[in-house]
């Protein structure tokens, strides 16, 4: 069954508008490339499209001195946590200090980090959002999490997607340093939680993988053919008897 122009370019603009920022431009490079002979998408509605995303993925969108004093210490406090934690050079790094819509004298603080890794199978995003309002002298902070990996290697292809909530958090000052410290706290629990899981599980993946034989040939696991080839054996050993 076919789909039509009109259907494949409603699922691309699916996936653009949930694109991380740092994927957007690869994705859509490769949605177009799908959608041939067919027109690429038109600047109309990937302008559309960047209307639909969440804000913090527009971020670069946002206006200079739109945000006071303490969203602009807040934004040096993450440019610092971001040089400490995020400094692999094959990791891309997007991140934002927004106002909050829903919270006078509140902030949205967005990272997203990405290393793609094709030479040794495997790919990974991190998506955390985090809203920080003020309250009695102090400020709370909450936010999720989102990870996705997925590892892959001739026709195999094994994805994993989690997401972890940081529940409401009082930080009792009001130093950008001292929330980012919160913040970081939180995602040094989520990757201990992540690695707790994987030492239970490594040994059961690494039993999904296809095993190569001794002649370092791969083994074809065409049921069909491997069927047809048994049974043509089986027919010769009962004309040699």
């Amino acid at each position: 069954m076919t789909t039509s122009l009109e259907e494949r370019q409603k699922i691309a603009q699916k996936l653009l508008v949930s694109a991380p920022p740092d994927a957007f431009d690869v994705i859509l490079s490769n949605l177009n490339e799908i959608l041939l002979p067919s027109p690429p998408l038109s600047d109309d509605v990937i302008q559309k499209i960047q209307m639909q995303r969440p804000a913090a993925f527009n971020h670069h969108e946002r206006l200079h001195g739109d945000i006071d004093d303490f969203g602009k210490e807040m934004e040096q406090a993450l440019q610092s946590h971001i040089q400490k934690f995020y400094s692999n050079p094959h990791v891309q790094v997007t991140h934002s200090v927004t106002p909050a819509k829903e919270q006078k004298g509140g902030y949205q603080i967005f990272i997203s980090a990405q290393r793609i890794r094709y030479h040794q199978f495997n790919i990974g995003s991190w998506i955390g959002t985090y809203t920080l309002f003020p309250m009695n002298n102090s400020y709370v902070v909450s936010g999720t999490m989102d990870i996705h990996t997925q590892a892959f290697e001739g026709q195999g292809n094994i994805q994993n997607t989690s997401r972890f909530l940081l529940s409401e958090a009082t930080v009792k000052n009001h130093h950008a340093e001292s929330i980012l410290e919160e913040i970081s706290k939180f995602e040094t629990d989520c990757m201990n939680q992540l690695n707790s899981v994987y030492d239970e599980t490594g040994d059961q993946l690494k039993k999904l993988r296809r095993i190569m034989p001794i002649t370092r040939q791969k083994f074809s696991w065409n049921v069909s053919g491997q069927k047809g080839i048994h049974e043509l054996g089986r027919h010769l050993r009962l004309v040699k008897k």
